[in-house]
């Protein structure tokens, strides 16, 4: 489905017989429409350097993925239903011929609620935080285990897929200074894990890589009384099936990103004592090295909506974005750096 298709079925579109007249929300790689007590999440028909959703046999695919995945920690996915178009007329479910594509269905939840919306006012309780790290302690700790050797040069190329971007920064002010960084970001990175390539294989051995959440950050939680998890990474196994320091440290790079590096710390502390633990030297310094990654996919993202955005204020939110996520990868950089 295109742009115009998807406003067509939000306003004018039907779920099993009753108009949807939804509000319409729109990333990189997706759509969704929130309506009434549901919301119906879209894939794009996109061929990025990280998802492949170019076909509807993969984003029919990636959707039931989507819905399995998800169902680890969190009821809120009712299923997939085919999306039609007959006589004029969208429609999601219900059997009318040859589908047009496919949307995931969940439960509404309150958008008041998520964990991005309530850092922005500053309502986010340390109590909300320890509930957090505890619920995502024991999820890490029953996660299936991956049995797979540390890649140096997969573990690289993520990295150094920063590198993509450059061409839609071009037409940014300081584009000669951002392509400087990116390039010095990539020789710092390869230099880390040439370096620590060792540790690296010795925690994939200890069984640390496990299948997570993979994108796990303010916008993909909901601070309900029991914390809700949601819209886990479901298109690249390589990026759900992660050491989990590396998932501790989105989340945490995602507080201080707001500002919030007290929380970012009691999530840190509590996480560990919930795993019977502490951190050590050495994983302090992976640690940051895993903000500095999350950053850096952060910042890509945002990258990717500039690209994707209609002149305004919406470019001006994904700029503001991506300047912040950037200054911080630069942050991170820096401890990088002087860490040797």
């Amino acid at each position: 489905m295109n742009s115009s298709e998807i406003k067509s079925l939000s306003q004018l579109g039907t779920f099993k017989g009753l108009a949807l007249k939804g509000k319409l929300i729109e990333t990189h790689i997706s759509w969704v429409i929130l309506s009434g007590d549901h919301a119906f999440k879209i894939k794009k028909p996109v061929h990025l350097s990280f998802v492949d959703f170019s076909s509807l046999q993969k984003r029919k695919y990636y959707c039931e993925m989507e819905v399995n995945l998800n169902a680890r920690f969190t009821d809120i996915y009712l299923g997939v239903e085919p999306i039609y178009f007959e006589e004029d007329h969208w429609s999601i479910g219900g059997e009318k011929g040859l589908p047009r594509d496919y949307a995931v269905v969940m439960k509404r939840m309150d958008e008041g609620m998520r964990m991005d919306r309530l850092l922005e006012k500053a309502e986010v309780s340390s109590e909300a935080i320890e509930k957090l790290a505890h619920q995502v302690g024991r999820f890490h700790k029953k996660a299936r285990v991956i049995h797979r050797s540390f890649e140096l040069q997969n573990s690289k190329e993520t990295f150094n897929d920063i590198l993509s971007i450059e061409k839609v920064l071009e037409d940014l002010p300081n584009y000669d200074e951002l392509k400087e960084e990116l390039h010095r970001a990539v020789r710092l990175s390869d230099f880390f894990l040439t370096s620590n390539s060792k540790l690296l294989e010795k925690r994939s051995a200890e069984g640390f890589v496990r299948d997570v959440h993979g994108d796990l950050h303010g916008g993909n939680v909901f601070l309900m009384e029991n914390p809700v998890l949601f819209d886990c990474i479901e298109f690249k196994e390589d990026f759900r099936q992660i050491d989990v320091l590396y998932e501790v440290a989105f989340l945490c790079m995602d507080l201080e990103s707001w500002g919030r590096e007290d929380l970012a710390k009691i999530f840190l502390t509590t996480y560990f004592e919930q795993q019977g633990t502490s951190i050590s030297v050495q994983e302090e310094k992976l640690f940051n090295y895993y903000k500095c990654l999350r950053a850096n996919i952060r910042a890509k993202v945002y990258a990717i909506e500039i690209s994707q955005a209609q002149e305004g204020n919406e470019r001006k939110v994904y700029l503001d974005a991506f300047n912040r996520y950037f200054s911080l990868f630069g942050s991170y950089l820096e401890k990088l750096e002087n860490q040797g």
